[in-house]
């Protein structure tokens, strides 16, 4: 186990709650726990490619969630005069949606403007969207994307931090490397990271194995084709690794509470 400690980097595994790609294991276990082999399972927290977390579904949904409020309210303010639900109508079809339309509008520039304000919000919200829609969306609007990244380094963005390059691997760069969610927090277990380094878990292995461990390793793993393998790809550096585990800790013990507004704050003071 010389070759993993907390803040170890492994490649190759499947997230639920990022599927559409491969993600990371960022090691949170306690060192001294991990170097005298106490333990039979090992914590992490899963991380996706930062240029790639952006295009997930849920990655997009967080950093763009103003951008899409404000379209779906200025979709819903332009229908209201119809009666018309905007949630029912982004869940049907584009044909079924301009056929609405047409029918309660028939003035051709109303209608363009209803049509015009449809095609804006679901870019950002059809459920059938992909990874390349996605990404072109944020090529084409990236300050939200840009703003997410500087509030994580201010510290103003709880439940995510950015690791850059320079951080874990031999290089100088800081444009791009991981996006750590810190509340999925999952589960390795000591022998898996021990096959990793030897004698290594690969698609090749698939073939090899029993079924019953084959569905295992392809529910765990990303193996989807010969050139998939699991590998221990490096460890976070100090004090990366440190302010890491810190924001970890301060987003694990948040306590949210509804504290008093600012109009409780100018009643308590009008009654001193």
């Amino acid at each position: 186990m010389n070759h993993i400690t907390q803040g170890t980097i492994i490649y190759g595994l499947r997230s639920e709650k990022y599927p559409e790609i491969t993600t990371y294991a960022i090691i949170i276990s306690a060192r001294c726990d991990i170097a005298n082999d106490k333990i039979s399972k090992l914590y992490y927290l899963v991380g996706v490619n930062a240029k790639e977390w952006f295009c997930t579904k849920s990655g997009f949904a967080e950093v763009y969630h103003q951008k899409i409020k404000s379209l779906r309210d200025e979709f819903r303010k332009q229908i209201s005069v119809y009666s018309l639900n905007a949630d029912i109508l982004l869940d049907l079809t584009r044909e079924q949606v301009l056929h609405i339309f047409s029918t309660c509008e028939k003035k051709e520039g109303k209608r363009k403007k209803l049509i015009d304000s449809y095609d804006q919000i679901i870019k950002y919200v059809n459920p059938n969207s992909s990874m390349q829609d996605r990404k072109s969306i944020v090529r084409d609007v990236q300050k939200p994307a840009q703003d997410f990244l500087k509030n994580i380094m201010k510290g103003s963005v709880f439940h995510y931090f950015f690791i850059p390059e320079a951080a874990y691997l031999d290089n100088k760069k800081m444009n791009d490397g991981i996006i750590v969610d810190l509340q999925e927090v999952c589960i390795i277990s000591i022998e898996d990271v021990k096959q990793i380094i030897q004698p290594g878990i690969d698609y090749k292995l698939l073939v090899e194995n029993h079924l019953k461990d084959k569905e295992r390793l392809i529910s765990t793993y990303w193996l989807e084709n010969e050139d998939d393998f699991v590998e221990i790809e490096n460890e976070i550096s100090s004090p990366w690794c440190e302010l890491l585990m810190q924001r970890f800790s301060n987003d694990f013990i948040r306590i949210g509470v509804d504290g008093p507004t600012p109009s409780d704050y100018e009643e308590l003071t009008a009654t001193i």
